[in-house]
């Protein structure tokens, strides 16, 4: 081989490796993307998982329950809720079951709105009236929804591994290659300077 096709040839390889170098960054900044959406993924399924509800004390025929904290059953139960009429509509259509941003459960537990019975403030935490529980009818719609996008990202993320293993062996052929033509180029240079030298 040449001087000019060595030279030629390095520099193709160089190239090469150069663009192995590149894709090998782009797919760890795609694990990076895939290892925040795991991360995303963890904290929406512990929230889910976590939720909680008040409940309102029921005594009725003797017996004491507790019952969904909605508007209609706070005020069907004596109660008043003083706040902004800017919110007011808010908290009278907010939905009750399940619902995580419950937002008359977040208005009352945040000081944003006041719970009042027989003209005197009423709190809803450490109230006998009140209680605070998990809410985990949405739990098992939460587990399937979390197992399965962590397998969507698991099957990306393996796809992403096959494809570095594959760039760096490529890598580690044209490194092997360049080497080789460094050498033919050295012993070129040698035997061309040697010539000049007897």
């Amino acid at each position: 081989m040449g001087m000019c096709a060595s030279q030629g040839r390095l520099l193709t390889l160089t190239a090469l490796k150069s663009d192995c170098e590149l894709q090998v960054q782009k797919i760890v900044n795609d694990k990076e993307t895939l290892a925040r959406q795991q991360e995303a993924l963890m904290l929406e399924y512990s929230d889910k998982t976590s939720n909680r509800k008040l409940l309102l004390k029921n005594n009725n025929n003797n017996t004491i329950d507790y019952i969904d904290l909605t508007y209609a059953n706070l005020t069907g139960a004596g109660y008043t809720i003083e706040c902004d009429a800017s919110i007011q509509d808010k908290i009278k259509n907010s939905k009750g079951v399940g619902e995580v941003n419950n937002f008359m459960q977040y208005a009352l537990i945040n000081g944003l709105a006041t719970l009042k019975k027989d003209g005197k403030e009423v709190s809803v935490a450490g109230e006998s009236m009140f209680r605070e529980t998990y809410y985990d009818e949405d739990d098992a719609e939460a587990k399937a929804k979390y197992d399965y996008e962590m397998k969507k990202v698991q099957i990306k993320e393996s796809r992403l591994d096959v494809t570095l293993e594959q760039i760096e062996t490529r890598h580690k052929a044209y490194e092997t290659e360049i080497s080789s033509v460094q050498e033919v180029i050295k012993k070129n240079i040698e035997g061309s300077f040697n010539a000049f030298q007897s």
